[in-house]
């Protein structure tokens, strides 16, 4: 009998493939179990998520997520830390599909607080999470980031939410989410671009990971 090794491999499977399992309740073959197989459907129909790419410190032109397959994935999620180079308590930054940087294909809402306030304005621009300066006051502060794209194999218009939270100061706390579209885009998207709106002056720094999700 073939070795485990030497068995040809598959990178597909479909619901009615089998696993090979020892069934260690049914002693009948073996005090140690039973050897069974069960369907792929009968044991995972769950959804897994995968680290495709992870990215630090990129410099200028940010974070570019590209080459990996859209068709692979039901969504996307690009999620770390960063921080800005910018001469500022805080900075913005962008999102950019498919290397489009023209910020009229883009439309934008953001829902942030700033301890106790709330502000929602509406434009056209790229903008993402917001994230903190070179110059801010907290020792070691640094943003969280987490950035959820739908379907991004699908021929409907691309947008990403955005979530965010840093220190401003030592007494002020800004956390908000970000919606961002763009209409001109509705192809697949097969590349994913953070950085701050003014790259290249402004770089960013940190580590952010691009992670797939998928049912199984």
């Amino acid at each position: 009998m073939a070795r485990l090794t030497e068995i040809p491999t598959t990178t597909t499977m479909t619901d009615d493939d089998l696993f090979y399992i020892v069934d260690v309740e049914d002693t009948t073959d073996n005090p140690a179990g039973s050897s069974k197989s069960i369907k792929k459907s009968d044991v995972i129909g769950n959804v897994q998520k995968f680290e495709i790419a992870r990215i630090t410190d990129p410099g200028a032109g940010g974070f570019v997520f590209a080459g990996y397959t859209p068709s692979e994935w039901d969504r996307l999620y690009i999620q770390g830390q960063v921080k800005s180079s910018a001469a500022a308590t805080i900075d913005a930054t962008e999102i950019l599909f498919n290397g489009d940087a023209t910020t009229a294909n883009y439309f934008y809402q953001r829902l942030a607080g700033l301890n106790a306030g709330t502000s929602v304005p509406a434009s056209a621009t790229t903008r993402c999470a917001t994230v903190t300066g070179a110059t801010n006051a907290v020792a070691n502060s640094i943003t969280d980031v987490a950035i959820e794209i739908e379907n991004p194999n699908s021929s409907f218009v691309k947008s990403a939410i955005s979530h965010y939270r840093l220190m401003q100061t030592a007494t002020a706390a800004e956390s908000g989410s970000n919606a961002t579209w763009n209409p001109s885009i509705t192809v697949p998207l097969t590349a994913i671009t953070i950085r701050t709106d003014n790259d290249p002056t402004d770089t960013l720094t940190g580590t952010l990971i691009l992670y797939g999700e998928k049912t199984i």
